[in-house]
């Protein structure tokens, strides 16, 4: 998959072909559909092709992956070091290629993807500096998905202070480009946004410590004219990162992804390493090509371990149900109807520990309040199982309160500055976990939970991003890798255990955390309507069995929308499934109704977890939003329907459907509903796929008075004729 020869180093994956001219600074001269091998790849020029520009920008033009300070490009570099001496010039020279079978391993925490067929480790050296650079480039069988990464070894006698350090450079060339990313907020996590890049730079970045839910690390970058194809990145690592999309009007576009250089002042002294985290690329003829790939690629070169490809159970979550309002037997009814309904899992969510009534203490004491629990943490779970249900519990270890024992006893854990007041969010403060001992009470405090209850499920919640910031300028990377080093150790000890990240619904939906957590908490906000948008833009990039999706309460908390049970489960069956409502006020009829949910949900979660997901309408462009999994031998599929709105005097809304084996005989039929009408029907594939089908009046009169202008859903299932 990797040669090098007559001054070439050829990567081919799969269905696509990076070609590198190896100078002194490599240049790209091609990256786009395979290409067979030749001899000699000269016919397609590189940089100016000996055309010297006349102006004082871009002395030099080549397309390339690798730049700095100091190296005549007026553009974005992707390092910028500085020597104890003030210089920030780099002018680095390749001093060898090779291609291996593996990747050198990484020398600090930081997770990577693994299952890597090949690897090409391109070598740097900047003599005047004292500077080492190894860049590495992997590929992976049946895959069109390539990671890269950079690792830094100060060679010399003085210090090297790094500023800039990103993890992949792709130099595109010119054409009519536009960006993807995928912004928000809390609530309204990873919309995508598509901005024509025209001049100038556009950037994609967190701030706070997180990968953020303002800007995810995963971009797209189209070509508009067809002739560049598309370009998906997305980074593993989850703290700060930059996207950079930098457009000269003489080279063309530039893409740049790593760790954020916000504050960054990392002091590398000599015989240390550096390691910038992976990116990961793939270049495809289309967006929902490339998005393919990258979920693909999340599920088998990321997500890992026991979890890696087991379905995850359904679960019921406390929180919503009663805040921190609650006893033993509101919580032993719940537990008893949600068994009753065909629920697996119990998550015993904020409010069990310390004397935590509100949010404005305890963070940190992780011992169980035996008064609302009636008992200890151990009887109280016993109590779960005796219900039927596994047990799952909340926590939140990153943080402290101020009011609390162990910030008594320990106030130096806490990041905090001298002489200041601590910003306090949510009447909390962050634990500093680039401190050894922090690192270690976490790890003790976490299994301590974990062993005394017998939980076999673990959210892991964080509730706010790092501002009160010491004078380094490590603060972020070593705030990151430690958090890594915690995770790392939790998750090999208790390998069985399925984690659950959370950081206010979403603001931590990265490929670093899925490497330790198989699951994510997509969004706080459970409003079906919204949560289309939100799963619609996590789902471009992530695989759908690491996204967790759950029915909440109607009338929502957060927009106030009401939505019918069947809208709300239709939503929520697209991701890792769950509840976050208190089924003790429903009637007899509504826990049936979710028991037949919960059964439908078993008999396809196979499918709708690890099958191929396919959007089939978006609700970012229309009426509808829809998509379909498919299972990998396209023997059946699940596939759903959202209306957005109603038009008055227009024809009932058609469908079509994507992934099926167009020369296969399909028995299509509706998921039961309470104001639907049943559907059946056979076709083949490529009639369900081309065609568009009517699938009658989705709108029924009863369902749109009760639930005037909301979101209305129908599912349906796909299965091969025997």
């Amino acid at each position: 998959m990797i040669s090098i020869k007559n001054g070439t180093a050829k990567i081919d994956t799969a269905n696509t072909t990076l070609l590198l001219k190896l100078e002194n600074r490599p240049e790209i001269l091609y990256y786009g559909p395979r290409i067979r091998d030749e001899e000699d790849f000269s016919f397609f020029g590189s940089g100016t092709d000996g055309q010297l520009t006349t102006s004082a920008d871009d002395i030099f033009c080549g397309a390339c992956v690798i730049s700095s300070g100091g190296d005549g490009s007026n553009r974005e570099t992707m390092l910028h070091i500085v020597t104890e001496d003030g210089a920030a010039t780099l002018r680095p020279v390749l001093c060898g290629a090779e291609a291996k079978r593996r990747k050198p391993s990484m020398r600090c925490p930081l997770p990577a993807s693994y299952g890597e067929t090949e690897c090409l480790i391109l070598r740097y050296k900047d003599e005047p500096a004292g500077l080492e650079i190894e860049q590495c480039f992997s590929v992976f069988a049946g895959s069109d998905v390539m990671a890269a990464s950079v690792r830094l070894r100060n060679a010399g006698k003085s210090v090297l202070h790094i500023r800039r350090c990103m993890s992949l450079q792709l130099d595109l060339g010119v054409g009519d480009w536009e960006a993807v990313t995928f912004d928000g907020a809390s609530t309204r996590e990873r919309v995508p946004h598509r901005t024509p890049v025209e001049g100038g730079s556009l950037s994609a970045a967190s701030f706070a410590g997180l990968s953020s839910n303002v800007h995810n690390p995963f971009v797209i970058l189209r070509e508009k004219s067809r002739r560049g194809g598309v370009v998906a990145c997305n980074l593993i690592y989850s703290g700060n990162h930059r996207q950079i999309f930098d457009l000269s009007p003489l080279c063309g576009m530039r893409l740049l992804s790593g760790i954020n250089d916000y504050l960054l002042d990392y002091s590398l002294a000599p015989g240390e390493v550096f390691e910038s985290p992976e990116a990961v690329f793939v270049r495809a003829e289309s967006e929902d090509a490339a998005c393919m790939q990258m979920r693909a690629f999340a599920a088998e070169h990321i997500l890992r371990g026991w979890w890696k490809n087991r379905e995850r159970p359904i679960l019921i979550n406390s929180w919503e149900s009663f805040l921190f309002s609650f006893d033993k037997q509101k919580l032993l009814r719940l537990c008893r109807r949600a068994a009753a309904a065909g629920i697996e899992l119990f998550v015993l969510d904020d409010g069990w520990f310390g004397e935590r009534n509100s949010d404005c203490c305890s963070l940190g004491d992780w011992k169980a309040n035996e008064r609302k629990l009636g008992g200890s943490l151990r009887s109280f779970a016993d109590d779960v199982r005796a219900c039927g249900l596994q047990f799952g519990i909340w926590m939140e270890p990153e943080m402290v309160s101020r009011n609390s024992d162990l910030f008594r006893a320990h106030p130096e854990y806490a990041l905090t500055l001298p002489g200041r007041e601590p910003m306090e969010i949510r009447r909390q403060i962050v634990l500093d976990l680039t401190k050894p001992a922090v690192r270690s009470w976490m790890i003790g405090a976490v299994s301590a939970v974990i062993e005394e209850s017998g939980a076999v499920y673990v959210k892991w919640d964080c509730n706010r991003g790092l501002f009160d910031l010491p004078a380094s300028g490590e603060l972020f990377y070593r705030y990151t890798l430690g958090l890594y080093e915690v995770l790392d150790t939790l998750t090999k000890k208790f390998p069985q255990v399925l984690f659950e990240s959370c950081a206010s619904g979403g603001n931590r939906f990265d490929l670093g955390m899925l490497c330790f957590t198989p699951q994510i908490w997509a969004s706080d906000n459970t409003d079906a309507r919204s949560r289309l948008a939100i799963q619609e833009g996590t789902l471009c990039g992530y695989p759908q069995s690491a996204m967790g999706a759950h029915v909440g309460t109607s009338p929502n908390p957060h927009t106030f929308d009401r939505s019918s049970m069947d809208t709300r489960f239709t939503v929520a069956s697209a991701g890792a499934f769950g509840y976050e409502l208190d089924i003790t006020e429903l009637d007899d009829a509504q826990c049936e109704a979710i028991r037949a949910q919960t059964d439908f949900y078993k008999k396809w979660r196979k499918v709708l977890q690890f099958g191929d997901y396919y959007r089939t309408d978006s609700v970012f462009e229309g009426e509808a939003g829809g998509w379909i999994v498919v299972s990998k031998d396209k023997s059946e599929a699940v596939a759903s329907v959202a209306l957005t709105g109603r038009r008055s005097n227009a024809i009932p809304f058609r469908a079509r459907f994507r992934g099926l084996d167009p020369d296969t005989l399909y028995r299509v039929r509706s998921r039961p509903q309470k104001w639907a009408e049943d559907i059946s029907f056979t076709a083949y594939g490529d009639a369900l796929c081309n065609g568009n089908l009517r699938l009658g009046c989705l709108f029924n009169a009863e369902e749109v008075s009760r639930f005037s202008g909301a979101v209305i859903t129908r599912m349906f299932t796909i299965e091969r004729v025997k």
